[in-house]
């Protein structure tokens, strides 16, 4: 199933880092940006799929993840 997800932790900040999470298939990495920053796949991560527009990352429920160098939430 298809899903979008976006959350705001604080009002009134401005973003701390922003990923399309379009990637073709077989990357390692997802390139965000606000300021540059990276989301290394791991397990199951499947980027390339369809999505709602052009692709995006495919998670399996059990190993799939995306880590990152700072904290997304506060």
């Amino acid at each position: 199933e298809i899903r979008t997800y976006q959350f705001r932790v604080k009002a009134g900040q401005p973003e701390r880092a922003t990923w399309q999470l379009d990637e073709s298939e077989g990357a390692q990495r997802a390139d965000g940006s606000t300021p540059p920053r990276v989301a290394r796949l791991h397990g199951e991560a499947a980027p390339g799929v369809t999505g709602v527009k052009g692709t995006a990352l495919s998670l399996n429920g059990t190993d799939a993840y995306a880590s990152t160098d700072i904290p997304v939430v506060d």
